[in-house]
């Protein structure tokens, strides 16, 4: 466990956290008695023909919603504020927090994370932090990409799916530096700059001036990317860029803690230590890359 994050895990937040799988656990209990009660007046029903039974369904349905209901989008917006707002404020402390918000698409296409329009663009939970005149700004994206392929057949993919990060700032880089894992890209720069990093089998860079490369890039923070992706196993892209600084970490499909799923607990220490050092991540690289 990391020094910051034994920090941030107090027994508050993990009080928190108990507090939310109570709500959890409710809307689940929940969704068994209306389930329960509208078997038995449908049975009811089947074997007397008589629409009694409907009736009590429905004002018993009515009435138990309005009494004890908690709906499951109210259990969503408390475990972000919770977790990831929580996370954002520790990290970020004069953070601000949006469920609905997100980092614009011109954005990633300036960055060099997406280089097409793709049919599905979304996100959430953005975290905003002022930095002097600049902005960092933190948030989960899923952008994913559909159509037909040069062979003519029906394609759907995942272009992106995980947390990015944009500092943006003037940075008087016109073509972008960027450092990304060999996997991440679903499609690639121009193959002519594509560039191997000593060392680093996994990781491969875009450039065309390899003084600002090394300027931006020391090897203490190619050593910071290679240990996180080691740990984490994670993929990892970082972009320099006109615009400023973009920090991204793709999140594996089967990692769906932060979705806030109705039968995923709340307090597992291990998937929010995941989350945290995945935003620890992206937070620190953006405050430490300034050139």
């Amino acid at each position: 466990m990391s020094v910051r994050f034994e920090a941030f895990y107090t027994a508050a937040f993990q009080t928190s956290l108990n507090d939310l799988d109570r709500i959890r656990r409710r809307i689940i209990t929940n969704y068994f008695v209306i389930g329960f009660v509208m078997f038995a007046g449908f049975t009811f029903e089947a074997i007397t023909w008589m629409l009694i039974g409907i009736l009590v369904i429905v004002l018993f349905v009515m009435f138990y919603i309005r009494t004890f209901g908690i709906s499951t989008q109210y259990y969503q917006q408390q475990f972000f504020l919770r977790i990831q707002g929580s996370i954002g404020r520790f990290l970020l402390p004069s953070s601000s927090f949006d469920l609905n918000r997100y980092i614009k698409l011109t954005e990633l296409q300036a960055a060099g994370l997406i280089v097409h329009h793709p049919q599905q663009y979304g996100g959430r939970n953005m975290i905003e932090h002022a930095v002097g005149d600049d902005q960092i700004r933190i948030a989960e994206m899923d952008i994913r990409s559909s159509g037909r392929g040069e062979d003519g057949k029906p394609f759907q993919r995942t272009d992106f799916s995980g947390i990015v990060g944009v500092h943006a700032m003037h940075t008087g880089i016109a073509n972008p530096l960027m450092l990304v894992h060999h996997d991440l890209l679903k499609t690639e720069p121009d193959p002519s700059i594509r560039r191997k990093i000593d060392d680093h089998q996994d990781l491969v860079a875009w450039y065309v001036d390899k003084e600002a490369f090394a300027r931006w890039f020391s090897p203490s923070q190619l050593y910071q990317v290679v240990s996180f992706m080691e740990a984490a196993n994670k993929q990892v892209f970082i972009s320099v860029f006109e615009g400023g600084v973009c920090v991204a970490v793709a999140i594996p499909e089967k990692e769906k803690f932060r979705d806030a799923g109705l039968w995923t607990k709340a307090n597992q220490e291990k998937e929010i230590r995941s989350l945290f050092e995945t935003y620890r991540f992206v937070s620190e690289m953006l405050l430490s890359l300034n050139g």
